[in-house]
């Protein structure tokens, strides 16, 4: 598992960092799958939960409401660089 750099900082909370990677790799895998539905209800969920999904100029992230932030995985769990 790849933490994020605040995860890395021992910076962790509610949800847990994990918990979001490995949503994100689920909302991916759904996406493949092309079951947009499925991606879009867990975009949703992470929201509800104070995390949002964003994308800018290539960048591909989530930030939390508490301020932390991260890359997003992709299917495989792995992240670009």
């Amino acid at each position: 598992c790849v933490l994020s750099r605040d995860a890395a900082e021992g910076r962790d909370g509610e949800p847990p960092t994990e918990y979001i990677n490995e949503r994100l790799i689920e909302r991916e895998k759904a996406r493949m799958r092309r079951d947009f539905g499925k991606a879009d209800q867990i975009r949703e969920e992470l929201f509800k939960l104070g995390v949002e999904i964003w994308e800018s100029k290539g960048e591909r992230l989530w930030r939390a409401r508490d301020g932390r932030s991260g890359p997003r995985p992709n299917h495989e769990g792995k992240f670009q660089r």
